[in-house]
């Protein structure tokens, strides 16, 4: 009867091994004859290489560059490809210039491999262009000349470059040395795009997210990210990662939300690192870690990236995972302040107003809470109001603290609502309307304001009558156990992420996204 037992690895006999590895011995002919003919193949490339053959030359340091047929060696690629390149060989001059762009086989330098992609690009090779126009872009071995770099990115685009169709639309796209126009960068994203340049998958996803150059289609974004995503770019890893964690446009799933951003925090992409922070901090789809958090924040800060540096500020100024240190967050609120981000500004008008960090000074709590509330950033539309309610750092001015109050409670902050319905019922800064005021008290009631809440069950509101009384700096009883975080609140749903008040910033979502890549 035959054996139907099919032996697991390690359960054969060891006496008899050969019973379960067979090795063929036409196999292993054919792969000693593969290993000789290449042998020979680079003996006869090494010897057409020495007598002078262009070609050869060429294919031989390619050889040495990546190892085939050889061991890998830089230098010996350097030697060959330069012989080739003094002969004018155009492949060759360009794998110079990126020998010297990175050090490979020769001391690295800069202005050598311009010249070296220089005498590429006079022979109209498009990837020579292309590194032409990112030398000149960042001032790399040359002074920085943006209106010749365009020229070689066009040069180069017009070839059918991909990396050089995507830079040239991303200086459409930001208006750097020529107009800006959405519908070029549209064009030029495309183009690359379909050729699978991943960078340009996600800036067309971009373009397709926020209605830039074309009709805006968030399905037609999240094809684009997941395409860009699944080619490793760390970007769109973590853009597709903040879109599940939203639900903008697809099934909202944590799950997804943290496969996608592990991806982009592994190739250490500053945003990604961020919002994998928030995951641990808040538990999406993975258990509290506010050790991991912070150091996901710090790699992500040390990079410069704003919302990283305010949201690892923020655990200093709570001691979420770490002891409260106020010098520590203001530190870090004021790095991510000066770059324009909208809740560090809030968070650093917190600490002036309170002391917190700082000398205690209300004229600059004022300044950085109207510069957050120009972004219409709630809790400091509502600080700003109460600081124009009691005259704190600012003239008083009931009226004014009115419309601040109005638009923080028209974005959900529950403070502001209870506070603009106290001004409804009272006539302060605005006619008595006790249906408005009604009206506000639930919504805030329904955030759960105390207050408010009071008010809606039909309690009489004697607290509403009572004189003011010297007011602690704003935030200052949160901080000391309230419940309620600034700049962390949830108004309706889930807290929105760091990455959404640091677009909040800028005048476009993508003003905030780095430019690099320039040869692909």
């Amino acid at each position: 009867m035959k054996n139907n037992r099919i032996l697991s690895p390690g359960s054969e006999d060891p006496e008899n091994s050969s019973s379960v590895f067979f090795l063929n011995p036409q196999l292993i002919a054919s792969a000693a004859a593969s290993v000789r003919q290449r042998q020979e193949n680079f003996q006869a490339l090494t010897a057409r290489a020495e007598g002078n053959d262009l070609q050869a030359q060429h294919e031989l340091a390619l050889c040495y560059y990546t190892g085939d047929g050889t061991n890998q060696n830089y230098e010996r690629a350097a030697h060959w490809f330069s012989c080739a390149a003094n002969m004018g060989h155009v492949i060759a001059q360009y794998h110079l210039g990126v020998c010297y762009e990175n050090g490979f086989g020769v001391e690295q330098d800069d202005e050598k491999a311009l010249e070296w992609y220089r005498e590429a690009a006079q022979q109209e090779f498009p990837q020579a262009q292309c590194a032409c126009g990112w030398f000149l872009e960042l001032g790399k071995g040359v002074e920085m000349d943006k209106q010749q770099a365009e020229q070689f990115y066009r040069l180069s685009a017009e070839q059918s470059y991909a990396p050089a169709q995507c830079n040239l639309g991303f200086f459409y796209y930001h208006g750097i040395v020529v107009e800006e126009n959405d519908t070029q960068a549209f064009n030029w994203f495309a183009k690359a795009a379909n050729q699978g340049y991943p960078r340009a998958q996600f800036l067309l996803g971009e373009c397709y997210e926020n209605g830039y150059g074309v009709e805006q289609d968030i399905g037609k974004a999240i094809t684009l990210y997941r395409s860009a995503a699944t080619n490793d770019f760390a970007l769109a890893q973590s853009r597709l990662g903040l879109l599940y964690l939203r639900g903008d446009g697809i099934e909202q799933s944590d799950a997804e939300a943290f496969h996608w951003l592990s991806r982009g925090a592994q190739q250490e992409e500053a945003s990604a690192q961020c919002l994998l922070g928030e995951c641990f901090e808040f538990g999406y789809s993975v258990e509290k870690d506010f050790n991991k958090a912070r150091e996901l924040y710090w790699l992500s800060a040390g990079q410069g990236y704003s919302p990283a540096q305010c949201n690892l500020g923020y655990l200093y100024y709570r001691g979420i995972g770490v002891e409260e240190n106020n010098e520590e967050a203001v530190h870090w609120f004021s790095a991510a302040a000066e770059q324009g981000n909208v809740r560090a500004l809030f968070l650093m008008g917190a600490c002036y107003d309170n002391g917190f960090g700082v000398e205690k000074n209300t004229n600059k709590a004022v300044d950085c809470y109207a510069k957050a509330a120009q972004h219409s950033y709630p809790d400091a539309q509502y600080a700003l109001g109460v600081c124009h309610e009691l005259g704190n750092g600012v003239e008083q001015n009931t009226e004014k603290a009115c419309e601040c109050y109005q638009s923080a409670a028209e974005h959900g902050q529950p403070a502001a609502q209870c506070k603009l319905g106290f001004f409804y019922y009272h006539g302060i800064g605005v006619p008595e309307n006790n249906e408005e005021a009604v009206r506000w008290f639930s919504a805030a009631a329904e955030q759960g304001n105390s207050q408010a809440e009071y008010f809606s069950r039909g309690m009489p509101p004697v607290w509403l009558r009572c004189e003011k009384r010297p007011r602690a700096g704003f935030l200052a009883l949160q901080k000391s156990g309230g419940q309620r975080a600034p700049g962390r609140t949830v108004y309706a749903g889930r807290m929105p992420s760091a990455w959404d008040w640091h677009r909040a910033g800028q005048s476009q979502s993508r003003c905030g996204l780095p430019h690099w890549g320039g040869q692909g």
